[in-house]
């Protein structure tokens, strides 16, 4: 009996990458059809009304004490840090497996001089 190789896995073997969004905050992933919240000044996109205004205190954007209190309580509750290295931990290796391909929004790579998505 012969000598039996593995067979050779060609890119046309591959699924493609699925076209994701991926939240500036949280890192989750979602469809593209999905509705969020775009960013031009942070050039990200985010799932939703909380994530921007996490990643706004997060970048010490002004806010008064009470908002500041509310998103510290909710992100207490609801992301917490493991949860988010978590997210981002998952969304990295579906990226370097290429399973998903991040889609950047026309607005943001216009702003960034970029022509192709990446």
């Amino acid at each position: 009996m012969g000598i039996e190789y593995m067979p050779r896995i060609t890119r046309g073997d591959r699924m493609p990458a699925v076209p994701t969004r991926v939240c500036g905050h949280c890192k989750q992933c979602f469809r593209t059809d999905c509705s969020g919240q775009l960013s031009l000044g942070h050039r990200a996109w985010y799932c939703s009304g909380m994530c921007y205004q996490l990643q706004r205190a997060l970048d010490g954007e002004p806010m008064s004490r009470d908002q500041l209190r509310l998103l510290a309580a909710m992100r207490e509750k609801h992301y917490p840090k493991e949860k988010l290295d978590a997210n981002a931990e998952n969304t990295a290796h579906l990226i370097e497996t290429r399973q998903i391909k991040v889609i950047i929004d026309k607005e943001i790579r216009d702003q960034m001089g970029d022509s192709e998505e990446e």
